[in-house]
């Protein structure tokens, strides 16, 4: 999935989000392996943003967190609404 376009916005990262979680429930991958296929799917510019990342994360929910923090455009109440439809 080569969806994940920085520059675009948060709603295209929480579809993008979305679809790779309905991917691996349907497979029964346990988070682990989900934060590997979401490192294997970042593309070009999104992939080079991970890479610099330092110190790199080590699990899904620092990721979730440090790529939120790139889009922040919602008041906190609305972002913890859309963070609950993600879980």
């Amino acid at each position: 999935m080569d969806e994940l376009l920085w520059g675009k916005d948060l709603k295209d990262v929480f579809n993008w989000v979305k679809r790779l979680q309905m991917a691996t429930k349907i497979c029964e991958y346990d988070e682990e392996k989900f934060f590997k296929i979401v490192r294997l799917n970042l593309q070009g510019k999104a992939q080079d943003w991970y890479r610099r990342l330092n110190p790199m994360p080590f699990d899904w929910e620092t990721l979730w967190i440090l790529m939120l923090a790139k889009y922040i455009v919602y008041d906190g109440e609305e972002l913890r609404v859309k963070m609950d439809v993600i879980k």
